[in-house]
């Protein structure tokens, strides 16, 4: 091969098992039984190799300016028509992979995807709106990376996250707050609860704790009404265990046509202070 600029093509075709080696448009090589998978899984760690052979002696002695590999069978006249143009080669439907090779890791992939072992993938120093993107056409769907804030984190457009729990500070954090898998929301201050709310029920219920103890909730219910008679709904606030139901306030106010107080005969009410009943002529 003279020295200068050149373009190679390798090319096969599976239901032939016919392989064409193309020079700068030109047909140079070929063979009609070229088992190039079971050639790949043979070499040196089952691996195609770009710029060298399967031994670490021969090597490519010149840049690669373009690298491309696609999904089919290119037809001859395509690969030529590429040549001609004279431009470095571009994405189009069959594309699988390209780089440019023009000085940063930045390969545009179609169809597969970054595989790696025990390893890692590292965004050093991302720019702003920069990291891990997902596109809808020309819309930027999820990143995460660095965002427009200048925070790291997770962004979604129209999007949805699924998780079995979030939760909020550091994975060592015993003071947080959780959204469980089974729907409830969960406060923690110094790794003992003191909140919960569980939405996966057919009424709203909000319990309270003490110490890590539950002391009281807040719920809808929908039963029989002492008071009034039938099945009503009605919006309870209950204090649990042997402990007791405290309101404070400058002034509380009971705007009902009926108060009941007392649920059983050893039943208590004390007031500290005055009572104004408005509703007794």
């Amino acid at each position: 091969m003279p020295p200068g600029v050149h373009r190679v093509a390798l090319k096969w075709n599976r239901s032939t098992t016919t392989a064409k080696v193309l020079v700068d448009g030109a047909v140079v090589a070929s063979n009609t039984s070229a088992p190039l998978p079971s050639s790949f899984a043979n070499a040196s760690g089952g691996a195609a190799y770009v710029g060298r052979w399967i031994s670490t002696s021969n090597y490519l002695n010149s840049p690669i300016g373009n690298l491309r590999i696609s999904n089919t069978d290119r037809e001859d006249s395509d690969i030529q028509a590429a040549y001609a143009t004279g431009r470095p080669l571009s994405v189009d439907e069959y594309t699988t992979y390209l780089m440019s090779m023009d000085g940063h890791l930045q390969p545009t992939i179609r169809g597969f995807g970054l595989w790696s072992k025990n390893g890692r993938h590292i965004l050093h120093d991302p720019q702003s709106g920069q990291g891990i993107e997902v596109w809808d056409d020309n819309s930027l769907k999820v990143l995460i990376g660095l965002l427009a804030n200048g925070k790291i984190g997770i962004k979604t457009n129209d999007g949805e996250i699924y998780s079995g729990k979030f939760r909020t500070g550091n994975e060592n954090s015993n003071t947080y707050v959780a959204l469980n898998s089974d729907g409830t929301l969960s406060a923690y201050y110094n790794g003992k609860q003191n909140l919960g709310m569980w939405p996966n029920q057919n009424w709203g219920n909000i319990v309270f704790y003490e110490d890590g103890n539950s002391t009281g909730q807040l719920y809808a219910s929908n039963e029989n009404d002492p008071v009034l008679g039938g099945t009503k709904r009605r919006f309870v606030v209950w204090s649990t265990g042997d402990g007791s139901l405290r309101l404070y306030g400058p002034g509380i106010e009971l705007d009902s046509d009926y108060v009941r107080l007392a649920s059983s005969s050893s039943a208590q009410i004390t007031v500290r202070g005055k009572i104004r009943d408005n509703l007794l002529p």
